[in-house]
């Protein structure tokens, strides 16, 4: 079956649409934000908006989407400038922080209130899952992740965590630094080999702030 293509000028706005909504959705939250928010922020009528996406939902699957995109161009771009996989997830990891300094924690707590989205990103974490498993064997062949770890399981268990951190009020309320620093960068270190830990640390005192005591 071929598949459906769109003008030009609907994909720009489209782009535009996700865009405006991503930063209204991060800035108050989810249930907070109407459609009529959104249109009224593009200064465009709720007829058009409704005419390219349905309705509220749909629009989230979309701007998730977009996210995720996102999200591989830079590890795409991170891949350009080194093969180091401790440096790249570390990268990530260091991106993903200084967003979360920008995201209301209501957004958090609602995206998984919401089965259908629920649903759609764990499909999407799924569909990344093999490629994840690539990335960290590569860690393993670079002598930087111990031999002998079951990635599956690891990957599974940091997948659950992230989980229970988005929908935690009180993780998402605190310093994301901190929450990282003590929930994945020390899982990283969990299963990093000596070299690997060496550049963990290093790249800590380069990048996050000591936590406080």
């Amino acid at each position: 079956m071929e598949s459906k293509t769109i003008s030009p000028e609907l994909e720009q706005t489209q782009k535009r649409i996700v865009e405006s909504a991503s930063l209204l959705f991060f800035r108050k939250g989810i249930r907070a934000v109407t459609m009529d928010d959104i249109a009224h922020s593009l200064k465009m009528s709720k007829r058009t908006l409704y005419e390219i996406f349905s309705d509220k939902e749909e629009l989230l699957r979309a701007c998730y989407e977009s996210w995720d995109a996102k999200r591989n161009n830079r590890v795409r771009m991170l891949l350009d400038k080194t093969d180091n996989v401790v440096e790249i997830i570390l990268s990530e990891i260091l991106i993903s922080t200084e967003m979360m300094k920008h995201i209301s924690v209501k957004f958090y707590n609602e995206f998984y209130r919401y089965p259908s989205l629920r649903d759609f990103a764990v499909k999407k974490s799924r569909e990344r899952h093999a490629s994840a498993v690539e990335f960290l064997e590569r860690g393993v062949s670079q002598g930087l992740i111990l031999s002998g770890i079951d990635i599956n399981v690891f990957l599974q268990v940091v997948s659950a965590m992230g989980e229970f951190v988005a929908q935690s009020s009180t993780l998402c309320s605190m310093e994301p630094t901190t929450v990282f620093r003590s929930t994945f960068v020390a899982y990283l270190r969990g299963i990093a080999s000596e070299d690997g830990r060496r550049i963990i640390d290093e790249f800590v005192s380069r990048h996050f702030t000591s936590p406080k005591k």
